[in-house]
């Protein structure tokens, strides 16, 4: 996570990569990233640039388990900004 400029909006960029399976493995991980950035938007800093890059656990994790984790590395990024 880093920041931009003041006026722009935050930004999520998601690097699957074929380590974490064939096409629908990849995009349900991007999915799975997208719908948990959108919720604890709340989280992160106005102008942040946030790039995410899922390793294979997360087809494997509970969702309510994933979220939990995802807010917490959200929490720690923002506060080293």
């Amino acid at each position: 996570m880093s920041l931009g400029l003041t006026d722009d909006p935050p930004r999520l960029g998601i690097i699957a990569t074929k380590r974490i399976g064939n096409a629908v493995h990849r995009n349900r991980a991007k999915r799975l990233v997208r719908e948990m950035y959108r919720k604890h938007k709340a989280f992160i800093p106005v102008s942040a640039q946030t790039v995410v890059v899922p390793r294979k656990a997360i087809l494997k994790m509970v969702y309510t388990e994933l979220e939990s984790s995802f807010k917490d590395a959200v929490v720690k990024a923002s506060n080293r900004l």
